[in-house]
């Protein structure tokens, strides 16, 4: 008889049995609980309709329901000081909001899984670093997800947040695009960008600090660039 250890979110011992045609086994499956780091409310006006975990693995998971905080100042959130330790976001369906500035300068954050519940997302994601993918729930009715992780509105006509590590150094913005969001490009990896003429819109720091962004065709029809473009490239 073995004994084995691994995590998961049930915290149960669990007994199997390992059959095939050249070996036979019983063990025992001892599972390993993930353990609380720090916790909190994050709802509106600091309310405890949203409430936030921190997990030892480095999964922040925001449940409730209602609108999140929303404060322009970053370090008003009141899991600012764990920022770097979170490398997972979960925020459950409840959630109908993502506050303006929630998540900026989470350096190790790689993956964000938004439920189908949100409604609501202002500059999200700026300054991570290590952003590889954003998953929506294929039911939230507001904003899309590609399948390369790019963060989109529902239609598809707003491009929200491209993640900085996110794998490739060429992209096509789709045709379907109209607007740039702000520092919806920041810090990213891209190289070459190019973009349909249906873009009529870039917002601030769209491309701000893309150290090796090396080309970018812009629509001809663009009648708006707000400030700080290519600012610190």
């Amino acid at each position: 008889q073995s004994t084995f250890s691994f995590e998961h979110k049930e915290y149960k011992n669990v007994k199997i049995t390992v059959a095939d045609n050249s070996f036979s086994m019983l063990g025992t499956v001892k599972l390993k609980p993930k353990t609380v780091t720090a916790s909190g409310n994050c709802g509106a006006n600091n309310g405890d309709n949203l409430k936030w975990i921190l997990y030892d693995d480095g999964e922040l998971v925001i449940s409730g329901k209602g609108e999140m905080f929303n404060n322009a100042y970053p370090d008003n959130y009141s899991w600012h000081n764990y920022r770097k330790k979170v490398k997972t976001i979960t925020i459950e369906d409840g959630a109908s909001s993502i506050g303006y500035g929630a998540f900026i300068d989470f350096s190790s954050l790689t993956s964000i899984n938004i439920g189908n519940g949100v409604t609501s997302i202002i500059r999200p994601f700026s300054e991570c670093t290590s952003l590889i993918n954003v998953t929506v729930d294929k039911n939230n009715k507001n904003y899309y997800s590609s399948p390369d992780g790019v963060l989109f509105n529902k239609n598809k006509t707003t491009l929200l947040s491209y993640p900085a590590k996110k794998e490739g150094t060429n992209y096509s913005i789709p045709s379907s695009v109209e607007y740039i969001g702000a520092s919806a490009f920041e810090e990213s990896g891209a190289v070459n960008v190019t973009m349909s003429d249906n873009v009529k819109r870039i917002g601030k720091h769209a491309f701000s600090a893309c150290g090796k962004l090396e080309s970018i065709k812009l629509s001809e029809n663009v009648d708006r660039i707000e400030n700080g473009l290519f600012a610190e490239c």
